[in-house]
């Protein structure tokens, strides 16, 4: 029985990739029904159609968590983003983030990061 600490941590192991699937499919969902008040300015699914406003879709996730914190303190300013980033919690950042970040057919690879 000296294999049986080796096999219960493999054990262990193996149930953290389903159990680590589940909590980000729940930030993910309340991501995109909060994202009902970026539409306006961002575009559907954070696709923008005005050029003067950023397409956030497949945006890197840390890249959108800075400027969201940046708009939040007041480092970065915009008339109409800078009241809504400070009604943003935390929470809601993250889930945003979540959202977002995983949104397919928003930017090119070239563009990702900017």
């Amino acid at each position: 029985m000296r294999h049986a600490p080796i096999i219960g941590v493999i054990a262990a192991s193996l149930a953290l990739p389903a159990a680590a699937t589940e909590y980000p499919s729940k930030r993910i969902v309340q991501g995109e029904l909060k994202s009902r008040q970026c539409v306006t300015c961002h575009g559907m699914n954070g696709v923008s159609a005005n050029p003067t406003v950023p397409t956030i879709a497949g945006q890197n996730a840390g890249y959108l968590m800075i400027q969201l914190h940046h708009f939040k303190e007041g480092k970065r300013y915009d008339e109409r983003m800078t009241p809504v980033a400070q009604s943003l919690s935390e929470e809601d950042m993250d889930q945003l983030v979540a959202y977002f970040s995983g949104v397919t057919g928003g930017l090119e690879e070239d563009d990702a990061g900017y």
